[in-house]
């Protein structure tokens, strides 16, 4: 399928690549139609269209010579949405259009405790003269229970972080209607999807359900709650941990050393995986890695990655980390996408 499209050779070069970061101050917030996100401050003005049910909010920036700038959409339908119908082919002159490879990137991918599909679209733009430009759209689909709505968000130009901190800070519905209807749905996901949920000192999670029975426990003022399984040498199988406090948390005070006795443990430098900006359900987050070696009783140096998220809450007023010390990197975002703290 080819079509006219016309787009600024700045943008050539799949957007993936393109490497930027997005400081929180930077952002600010659209709002309407029931739904509400956070979009870079420098994105042109948004245009409505449509009424709650069915419409969009689009992004776009088109130079005097027709040439495309920017371009990021929102699109919302009480139908599934096909965003080759709604993307700006067509609408430009500049040279011929064609779809290339569509990659899924997550899958399932949750915005706003929904599951959706994070993805690329490759783009090949054959200019008058024969050159080709090459560029990438980024995708995300998803079905909201609540509202009852389908939704594709898209864009040509935001970087890969600018369009998932857009996805993080997503709403498509009010508390007051998710009351309700939202553990209707996660209870039916905890069924299909094999987990559990986590309800205790001002958090809600869900894990998955082969993780070990939980310990509640308060320690130097601090609430914790510990899926903890060791094996009959004393080593650990699995360790994650949720922590709630009234006061800043240290994860050197936290993570297991010295409560296993099968070894000597070595931190390595924490490294940082979000940029600046990072949400969890609406507050800013850090989201970081600390890689860790225990030498073991016989020499032996196991190597352990250890994902961690600690964010501050000022409803509750209290911070919260959240520790996966025997746990995938994919498996921890999923938990941290089902995080609550009020």
């Amino acid at each position: 399928m080819k079509t006219k499209f016309l787009l600024l050779i700045a943008l050539t070069g799949v957007v993936l690549n393109r490497p930027t970061s997005v400081e929180a101050e930077t952002l600010r917030k659209v709002e309407g139609h029931n739904i509400s996100f956070e979009v870079p401050g420098n994105l042109p003005a948004e245009e409505w269209a449509g009424d709650e049910r069915n419409g969009s909010v689009v992004f776009k920036h088109v130079t005097e010579h027709e040439r495309l700038m920017e371009f990021s959409k929102v699109v919302y339908s009480e139908e599934e949405v096909d965003f080759k119908d709604e993307a700006p082919f067509g609408e430009y002159s500049d040279g011929d259009y064609e779809y290339k490879d569509e990659k899924i990137l997550k899958d399932p991918f949750l915005v706003n405790n929904h599951k959706g599909k994070l993805g690329t679209v490759s783009l090949d733009i054959v200019r008058r003269c024969g050159s080709v430009d090459k560029t990438g759209l980024l995708l995300c689909k998803l079905y909201c229970d609540v509202a009852k709505r389908h939704f594709a968000i898209f864009s040509l130009s935001l970087s890969e972080n600018e369009f998932i901190q857009m996805l993080d800070s997503f709403k498509c519905h009010s508390d007051t209607e998710a009351q309700g209807v939202i553990k209707e749905v996660e209870t039916q996901q905890s069924e299909t999807e094999e987990v559990k949920v986590i309800e205790a000192y001002d958090m809600y999670i869900r894990v998955p359900k082969d993780f070990p029975s939980p310990l509640w426990t308060e320690k130097d003022g601090r609430n914790l709650t510990i899926f903890k399984e060791e094996a009959e040498d004393g080593s650990i199988k699995q360790f994650f941990e949720a922590i709630s406090s009234l006061k800043e948390i240290d994860y050197k005070d936290v993570v297991p050393r010295g409560e296993l006795p099968d070894g000597i443990y070595k931190y390595g430098k924490e490294e940082r995986l979000r940029e600046e900006g990072f949400r969890i359900h609406t507050h800013q987050a850090k989201f970081s890695a600390v890689d860790l070696d225990i030498k073991r009783k016989d020499g032996s140096i196991d190597k352990k990655r250890v994902f961690m998220c600690k964010l501050y809450c000022d409803r509750s007023e209290r911070y919260f980390m959240v520790l996966g010390f025997t746990i995938e990197e994919d498996e921890f975002r999923k938990i941290m996408n089902s995080f609550r703290c009020h």
